[in-house]
């Protein structure tokens, strides 16, 4: 049924499901809206009201992680095993990778997140971390890119926001491009 719904591009599924077949639903992927008390002949019962999204819109970042001297290098080797199983483990996080480039004051960043709630989650976390603490003063070359699923426009669109990140977080500007045949 999930994949019939994505193909006629649906953006969510809802389902009426009763108590014992709510763990089910969770696990693929449902929250619950509410819970409901309907009668049927008579008898209260108890169900919920559960909804999947199909289509979200993914926080990615890219960049580099880039130290000025030995000593900020090894912090972030001192420091990162703990941060990537930390990162990794957070709800909503698709994958996170932090990877050392040829140059040994360099590291290439990868992050994706299921959407920018999670992506804030994750930057809340990160600034009161030892790992936060401890990398506060090493420059970060980010950009930010959330991405809007093209069947939610025209086939063949897609929408893209990408922002710069300073080292707190805070966006220094922000741009945005619209793919071939999008209908915005």
């Amino acid at each position: 049924m999930e994949t019939h719904a994505r193909s006629v591009q649906l953006t969510e599924l809802t389902a009426d499901v009763s108590i014992t077949a709510r763990p089910f639903f969770e696990r693929h992927g449902s929250t619950v809206e509410a819970e409901q008390h309907p009668v049927s002949d008579g008898m209260p019962l108890t169900n919920y009201k559960m909804k999947k999204k199909l289509l979200d819109s993914a926080v990615c970042l890219s960049g580099q992680l880039a130290c000025h001297t030995q000593d900020q290098a090894k912090t972030v080797r001192d420091h990162l095993p703990l941060h990537l199983a930390l990162t990794r483990a957070e709800p909503g996080c698709r994958s996170f990778a932090v990877t050392a480039t040829i140059d040994p004051l360099m590291w290439q960043v990868e992050e994706r997140f299921e959407d920018a709630a999670a992506c804030d989650t994750h930057q809340e976390r990160v600034a009161s971390s030892e790992w936060g603490q401890a990398t506060s003063d090493i420059e970060r070359r980010y950009l930010v890119i959330t991405t809007v699923p093209e069947m939610v426009l025209s086939p063949g669109a897609v929408v893209s926001s990408a922002v710069p990140m300073t080292p707190s977080g805070i966006t220094t500007s922000a741009a945005s491009t619209v793919g071939a045949g999008a209908s915005v």
